[in-house]
């Protein structure tokens, strides 16, 4: 590469740079070839041995590979229900171990903010559960297991006879039951809602325990906006508002605390476009999330951009703000009814690369390792063969796990 030195380019120097990219990128610019590309640029010089258009044209065939081959092998789970875990906010018990900075829609919840920022979206303590009261002797035999459950049926947990012997034939084991019986729902009232907290706690606790197994390939998300559809090829009911949230856990309390991630919320691309959006509706959502970012916890901006959706989409779709209330609709609905689901980690994969592919065009230079993946050499390297002490420059092997001397002599020697 040479920039051109001449005295009539030595006077529009001051505003422009000559470049001229040579044939062979790995040989001198000074050995006498001619030049086959004249660029011109800003004032300061960017150095270019290769075809840029050539490169962007291989690089995007590859990305667009690489997203057709995604949306075969992933296609959109399209019911919420198919998700391996799932938890409907809404449902949560009212309890001091169950709290929330965010209005889930349970009656007697505060109105939703317009714009809820920050805050934990979810804290689950572990209770301490309570002993059933003990039944009296005189019964305690002819209980089946299970009688110190909450909510246990009182007709399923005697036994009709003991030895030939019916439970009815004596009066004080009938009193006996019905005395215990009372004191029994008594503790039921306040322990019902200490195992309904617990249920919670324990389904986040497996949760957790599937984490830790296989971090790499699940995440959380808190999703809303529940999209209803039927098809020929099969029903649609999953939230299109999605976003990525975190799990964490505190065993010196212990407690779950759920947050949000530093991404924005985003709609369920592959869904909208599952359901027949086109790509201009498709593209219209995307605009919308990119200036408003609807969260799926937010009240009214999100209630009216879900409305808005699904008129605009559907001729005959409807929007219900209470799931409780949904009518007989004749095409298409939008309910609100948050849930946490656990969903792929790669989700979105292929949006991010239609993402890149758009904006590769307006790159003005290439990433090197893309170079080398589409066989393009860009020659930046080619005077980098030694140091100032003549000593080979280091590459840098950016390896996965850490490796010892021996094994990084080879690479480097393989590299070079």
């Amino acid at each position: 590469m040479h920039v051109a030195g001449n005295s009539h380019n030595r006077a529009v120097r001051a505003n422009y740079c000559v470049i001229q990219s040579w044939v062979s990128p790995r040989q001198s610019p000074y050995s006498g070839q001619t030049p086959v590309l004249t660029i011109c640029f800003g004032k300061a010089p960017i150095f270019m041995s290769y075809d840029v258009q050539i490169a962007k044209e291989r690089i995007g065939q590859v990305f667009r590979y690489l997203a057709e081959m995604y949306r075969v092998r992933t296609p959109p789970i399209m019911c919420l229900e198919d998700r391996k875990w799932s938890l409907p906010l809404d449902g949560l018990p009212r309890s001091a171990h169950v709290q929330t900075d965010y209005s889930f829609g349970r009656t007697g919840d505060p109105q939703a903010e317009d714009d809820p920022r920050g805050g934990i979206i979810l804290r689950v303590g572990r209770p301490r559960e309570s002993e059933c009261p003990e039944p009296s002797v005189v019964i305690k035999n002819w209980l089946k297991p299970g009688w110190d459950r909450v909510d246990a049926d009182p007709d399923t947990i005697v036994k009709k006879t003991l030895k030939g012997q019916p439970f009815s034939d004596s009066p004080e084991r009938v009193d006996a039951f019905d005395e215990w019986m009372n004191r029994k729902r008594q503790w039921e009232a306040s322990e019902r809602k200490v195992v309904e907290a617990l249920s919670v706690f324990s389904d986040l606790f497996e949760l957790r325990s599937r984490f830790d197994r296989e971090s790499e390939k699940y995440q959380l998300y808190l999703a809303d906006g529940m999209l209803v559809i039927d098809q020929e090829s099969g029903r649609i009911e999953h939230p299109i508002l999605i976003q990525r949230v975190e799990l964490l856990f505190n065993p010196a309390a212990p407690e779950f605390v759920i947050v949000a991630t530093d991404d924005n919320p985003q709609a369920y691309i592959p869904l909208l476009r599952h359901a027949g959006l086109d790509g201009q509706a498709i593209q219209h959502v995307t605009e919308m999330f990119a200036d408003k970012h609807y969260h799926p916890l937010a009240g009214q901006p999100t209630s009216r951009f879900l409305n808005d959706f699904v008129h605009r989409l559907w001729t005959a779709g409807a929007y219900v703000e209470d799931h409780e209330e949904i009518p007989n609709p004749s095409g298409p609905y939008i309910y609100r009814q948050p849930h946490l689901y656990l969903g792929s980690r790669n989700q979105g994969l292929g949006e991010n690369i239609e993402r890149y592919l758009e904006a590769l065009p307006s790159f003005r230079e290439l990433p090197e390792s893309l170079l080398r993946i589409v066989g393009v050499e860009s020659g930046r390297d080619a005077g980098k063969a030694e140091t100032e002490a003549g000593e080979p420059v280091p590459i840098d092997l950016l390896l996965t796990k850490p490796a010892n001397p021996e094994q990084e002599q080879v690479i480097q020697r393989v590299e070079e």
